[in-house]
């Protein structure tokens, strides 16, 4: 019985590859164009980054910011995002002073990138009518600043700052003096603290003034037009503002 035949030798299967077969197996794409795919595959595969952890930090005109900022920041070039609401109605700023006083311990294990501030608006009648002072409101926005300060990123570092003008109220003749006074006295003391505690600054007042049709009938409150266009200028100064 003859024995049983062996492996076939490779050589003799190269030269029995038909043209067809050769033809088969050559790559379908230029060497430079298969070169480009594999280096567009390899950045398209690298993990992604962490999500930028974004706290919201105010009193009623911070409340709807992160519904919008939701529906804003993924086609804002930053895809991935945590949002915390730190916001409470009502409050001024030795309200959300106290507030913070409370939470701070537990606000701090989000490990915020940024963290958003919006307050003043709840000062301005006790600050008209003398039942605060100015010295005070500046004192008490240090503070919550300075508390911010304390916070920590997830690599350790101090989170950014974004500290908004207080915006003005609807523009009719019941709010010339508050709109004023926020002008003249309030927003400058509010760029003061920014610029001593070296903090960025958010212009919330510019994007209402002169813009009735963007409040609600209460003349305080933007409407869901001016929360839009408040939150489309908290997403340009998060993109602005550089790590400090």
């Amino acid at each position: 019985m003859p024995p049983p035949p062996g492996p076939p030798d490779p050589a003799l299967l190269r030269r029995r590859r038909s043209p067809m077969m050769k033809e088969a197996m050559k790559p379908s794409l230029p060497a430079g164009a298969l070169l480009a795919l594999l280096a567009a595959c390899g950045g398209a595969c690298r993990e992604a980054g962490p999500p930028l952890v974004i706290g919201c930090a105010g009193d009623s005109l911070m409340r709807p910011i992160p519904g919008h900022l939701r529906r804003l920041l993924p086609s804002s070039s930053i895809p991935r995002f945590v949002l915390h609401e730190w916001a409470r109605g009502g409050l001024s700023v030795a309200g959300f002073r106290n507030v913070l006083g409370r939470e701070a311990e537990r606000w701090k294990t989000a490990r915020a990138d940024v963290v958003l501030v919006q307050l003043g608006t709840n000062d301005v009648a006790p600050l008209l009518t003398g039942r605060t002072r100015l010295g005070d409101f500046k004192a008490d926005l240090t503070a919550v600043i300075r508390r911010f300060r304390t916070f920590r990123t997830a690599k350790g570092e101090r989170p950014r700052i974004i500290l908004g003008t207080v915006p003005s109220f609807a523009d009719d003749p019941s709010n010339i003096e508050r709109n004023r006074f926020v002008r003249a006295a309030l927003n400058p003391a509010v760029r003061e603290v920014a610029e001593r505690e070296g903090v960025c600054l958010a212009d919330c007042f510019g994007v209402l003034e002169g813009r009735p049709d963007l409040y609600d009938p209460d003349g305080v409150h933007p409407s869901a037009a001016g929360e839009l266009a408040l939150a489309e200028n908290w997403v340009r100064a998060v993109k602005g503002c550089r790590p400090t």
